[in-house]
């Protein structure tokens, strides 16, 4: 059988839009893969900072103060817990966003060690339920995270480097 230079044209003019759409789709695949790259780099960039306040010693005693003698926290020092653990919140509602859009997977969820470490303590479980209403598009969802935070965790994982010096 032959083909007609028309016929031609025309399977050649289908192969074209078919590999054009084939690129497309190439393309839109890689920039969501550097999109969530972007993203990702931003909340452990987020984070990262969050670690370096508490290089600060006054951040660092409100933090055992907030886990161990929870009770002994001044107003000021309450107000600094509650902006942690509020930035805390924040960073967990935003990383929620993007797991429900498909843009985070399980496995990026990063935010999550950090909301054990923090409300792992009386201090801010307590701070939760008295703020939670704050959030409610999130409060059952952040509220199942935090209630599933080991309280002794934190201050376990002191003891247990205490022992080893």
């Amino acid at each position: 059988m032959k083909l007609s230079s028309k016929q031609i044209i025309e399977i050649s003019g289908v192969l074209a839009v078919v590999a054009s759409l084939v690129f497309v789709g190439l393309q839109l695949r890689q920039e969501q893969l550097f999109a969530r790259a972007a993203l990702g780099s931003i909340t452990l960039e987020t984070l990262a900072e969050f670690d370096k306040e508490f290089k600060d010693p006054s951040v660092a005693s409100i933090y055992v103060k907030m886990i161990s003698e929870s009770e002994e926290l001044s107003i000021e020092e309450m107000t600094q817990a509650n902006a942690i653990l509020d930035h805390i919140v924040r960073l967990w509602i935003r990383d929620d966003y993007l797991y429900d859009l498909g843009i985070f997977g399980e496995n990026t969820r990063i935010v999550d060690e950090y909301v054990a470490r923090m409300f792992g303590n009386a201090y801010a479980k307590a701070w939760w339920n008295s703020t939670k209403d704050r959030y409610p598009d999130y409060s059952e969802k952040m509220g199942t995270a935090i209630d599933s935070v080991d309280s002794a965790a934190s201050l376990e994982l002191f003891s247990k480097i205490q022992t080893q010096l």
